[in-house]
């Protein structure tokens, strides 16, 4: 195989962060193939509080069958024999338990909000590191996809950041106005910031991170998933032409996708359709919406949020080529006609085991979460006996 010059290590403090970040990532591409025909054969369910006990129905006077994957991708069904004893007989429908779920659990790809490390005890403190840095860790662990939120500043610049999470850093420096009415200048200085590499990277700097990291040829392509913060000025079909021009130059176009909601957003993607611009689509299903959006008359509120329901449409499939429902996303059936649909579903947000085992019986793909390298620990001490 080729040896690409990106992965020569680095005489800095994270050396090996591309060459552990390429690892990382061929880490992740043999797990997700590994285990992808298995996850196929389970997937009908419903939601709800899962753990190992929900994933294979038995019965002890009945042989059980384990679900493996050979290294040619093909699915084999092991017998287990009846045992004789009552207590033999718990323990291999036990194992078999605990061994659909791992593989189901690892067969789900794991990604990064915000490209948080959230990782008790790290050795790169979590609050204070760079961008580039969290997502060095991130792919050198084998986290290769990751959600971000893109805010715009009154000047026009897209920097990688949520909106309350930037307003709350900015009033700790006294600075009362809102990110969209102020310059990237004004930002900077408030932060004390020197360069566009820091916490809050330019979208483009931030993009640039990505090709960097990821090395030129990839056997699994890693993803970003981007959010333009609407509440920010950032979703904006100016905006969207910039993003595709970044993209192209950074040869990323084809391993990033834009979140859209509905209403307004619908009608910037088919302006970005009719331009034909290079970028993946992705429609978000979240479970509520602030009041003025999406009302519905009698659904439930909390908290000046109402509840939404939703369908897969004609236009959808035409328009999207990835689906993101929230985990509590209504109706259920959501998560049936997308997997039917055999589009990749990216879920958010999944901070828990039982709620990758639960998002990975809904058909999830993808599953974005506050805590990868925790649910990535938690899956390999799932899966160390089997």
């Amino acid at each position: 195989m080729r040896r690409s010059p990106m992965c020569t290590p680095l005489s800095t403090p994270f050396s090996n962060s591309r060459e552990s970040a390429r690892r990382g990532v061929l880490v992740a591409a043999a797990a997700a193939a590994a285990a992808l025909l298995l996850l196929a054969a389970w997937q009908a369910g419903v939601a709800g509080n899962y753990s190992v006990e929900d994933f294979v129905q038995t019965d002890p006077n009945r042989e059980q069958e384990a679900v493996s994957n050979t290294a040619a991708q093909q699915a084999q069904v092991q017998t287990i024999p009846r045992s004789t004893t009552s207590g033999s007989t718990t323990g291999s429908v036990q194992q078999v338990k605990e061994s659909t779920a791992c593989k189901a659990a690892a067969a789900v790809q794991l990604c990064s909000h915000r490209a948080a490390l959230n990782l008790d005890g790290d050795a790169v403190d979590k609050h204070t590191a760079t961008f580039e840095r969290r997502l060095a860790v991130l792919l050198g662990r084998g986290v290769p996809c990751h959600d971000l939120d893109v805010v715009a500043t009154s000047d026009g610049f897209l920097l990688v950041a949520h909106p309350n999470q930037l307003n709350t850093r900015l009033l700790e420096k006294n600075v009362t106005l809102p990110v969209e009415k102020l310059t990237l200048k004004d930002i900077y200085q408030a932060l004390g910031q020197t360069t566009t590499h820091e916490t809050f990277p330019l979208l483009k700097d931030a993009l640039s991170s990505f090709r960097k990291l990821i090395g030129p040829d990839p056997l699994f392509s890693p993803l970003l998933f981007i959010e333009l913060k609407a509440s920010s000025g950032a979703m904006a079909l100016a905006h969207l032409q910039y993003l595709a021009q970044q993209a192209q130059a950074q040869g990323l176009e084809f391993r990033i996708a834009v979140w859209f909601l509905g209403g307004e957003d619908i009608r910037l993607l088919e302006s970005v359709r009719q331009q034909k611009l290079p970028l993946k689509a992705i429609r978000s299903y979240p479970d509520f919406l602030p009041t003025s959006q999406g009302s519905q008359g009698g659904a439930p509120t909390v908290q000046g949020k109402r509840e939404v329901r939703h369908s897969l449409t004609p236009q959808d499939l035409l328009l999207f080529d990835m689906f993101g429902p929230s985990l509590k996303a209504k109706p259920v059936q959501l998560f049936s006609d997308i997997s039917a649909a055999k589009r990749p579903m990216v879920m958010w947000m999944v901070d828990t085991l039982a709620e990758v085992l639960q998002a990975a019986k809904l058909g999830a793909t993808h599953c974005v979460s506050n805590k990868p390298l925790e649910l990535q620990a938690q899956i390999r001490e799932l899966c160390k006996t089997h």
